[in-house]
């Protein structure tokens, strides 16, 4: 028996619609898969393949920027691997080919970007109808960054003044929708899906609905996707609205890691760094739970390089016990670092 010809994994972004086909390639690797240790040697000087099950573990890296598999209402990014066998049957020399596919889900992995702006928006919002005024009100729409990941809370600070003296605004909510748009040929689409969504109460006459709510992004939802080179582009928006009254939107980023910051890096030489976190106790004098919610913009935590010791100073110990992965929205972190000179005899 020959080795294994082929072993493929193929990634196509495609979108249809329209009469219209658009497909890009986004990835097309072909492995040779060696499994001479699988081989036995015979008295006549040929290696056959023993009959059985053979595990051949492989190792493959996708490109880190890979789209994750998606499945829309005008298009799809689907991947799939191949093997292909070229068999010959010993002793008569038969030959046969074989190919087998199947299947594959990639995850995608997209970095936040943390240098995007936070949100503000203030507006005075009026309609009428003929000489009636239908709509009065100021809206204020506040958000402290504008990149999350998924999994994480979505904190929106602000308020709904209304101004009019009889009418009452109706569910005002805060929305979650996605937005894909779809490029075939000279042709375009659009689909929105609403993701989640929070109703935060009715607003009377003459009366000021304050905001202070938090949404959460779930942790499967699909990361943005924003690039020219193929067909199909995922967005998000953030919006606040009122039922048939108004709607104020904001786009916002969603990715399923955090993105590297900035570096406010202090060099530590050609010495490895590691990075220590004071424990409660060294700074706690009582039993302090955690800090209130911040309703303000924090600045992020500067973290410390120190000289990274053959043995653990002291183990390291969370300031807080939080939930797995994240956090309540928008604690008010203000983590301590301690600087430990390296220790000499």
């Amino acid at each position: 028996m020959n080795q294994v010809q082929i072993f493929d994994i193929y990634g196509r972004c495609r979108s249809a619609f329209s009469g219209h086909d658009s497909i890009h390639n986004l990835i097309s690797n072909r492995i040779p898969v060696p499994i001479q240790q699988f081989l036995l040697p015979t008295s006549k000087g040929t290696m056959v393949l023993a009959e059985g099950y053979h595990r051949l573990p492989m190792l493959l890296i996708l490109p880190a920027d890979l789209p994750g598999s998606f499945d829309g209402k005008y298009g799809a990014i689907a991947y799939r691997v191949v093997a292909k066998f070229t068999l010959r049957r010993f002793p008569s020399g038969e030959e046969a080919m074989l190919e087998t596919e199947s299947e594959a889900v990639v995850w995608g992995s997209t970095a936040t970007n943390p240098n995007l702006p936070a949100i503000c928006i203030q507006r005075h919002l009026r309609k009428k109808a003929l000489c009636f005024n239908r709509l009065d009100c100021n809206v204020t729409f506040e958000v402290d960054k504008s990149a999350f990941v998924a999994g994480e809370h979505i904190l929106v600070t602000g308020q709904v003044k209304n101004n009019h003296s009889t009418s009452v605004l109706k569910h005002v909510s805060i929305e979650l929708r996605q937005k894909v748009n779809y490029t075939s040929g000279e042709a375009k689409r659009s689909d929105t899906r609403l993701i989640t969504r929070l109703v935060c109460g009715s607003v009377a006459p003459s009366d000021t609905l304050t905001l202070h709510h938090s949404i959460q992004i779930p942790h499967d939802c699909y990361p943005s996707l924003e690039r020219n080179a193929i067909s199909i582009q995922v967005t998000y928006e953030l919006l606040l609205t009122s039922l048939g009254n108004f709607t104020v939107d904001t786009p916002i980023m969603i990715g399923t890691r955090a993105g590297c910051p900035s570096p406010l890096s202090i060099t530590s030489g050609d010495k490895s760094s590691i990075y220590y976190c004071v424990p409660p106790s060294d700074y706690s004098t009582g039993s302090e739970g955690p800090p209130p919610y911040s309703t303000h913009p924090q600045s992020r935590p500067m973290y410390i390089p120190i000289h990274m010791l053959k043995t653990p100073y002291r183990p390291f110990m969370p300031a807080y016990s939080m939930p797995p992965m994240f956090a309540p929205p928008q604690y008010k972190e203000e983590p301590r670092f301690l600087k430990i000179e390296e220790i000499t005899d």
